[in-house]
């Protein structure tokens, strides 16, 4: 399903996370997303997992600034998991800390 051209259009193989911003359908739709499962029998530990993502995201952008290194082969395996067929690099630089006045 997270491949499908029926559900994702013609570019379901691209890496394109900005399609959840161009459609905030998307992001919400627990069919299109079934990583925690839709309907009424959804993952117990959703919301937890949400809270956590969301929460180290946010210390972690707060900190660092990151860019991907260049000249990367990024392809995805196909599994049950879907694993990326290489490591994905990316250059982290601590941001300059700022104290407050």
């Amino acid at each position: 399903m997270g491949r499908s051209q029926e559900i994702w259009g013609p570019d379901c193989r691209q890496f394109r996370p900005e399609r959840f911003i161009e459609d905030p359908k998307l992001a919400n739709d627990a069919f299109r997303f079934p990583a925690f499962q839709g309907g009424p029998r959804t993952c117990l530990g959703q919301n937890m997992a949400y809270l956590e993502e969301q929460t180290l995201l946010a210390m972690i952008l707060q900190r660092y600034d990151f860019d991907l290194v260049p000249g990367q082969d990024i392809r995805i395996l196909l599994s049950l998991t879907l694993p990326m067929a290489n490591n994905l690099k990316l250059k982290f630089t601590k941001r300059a800390t700022t104290t407050p006045a």
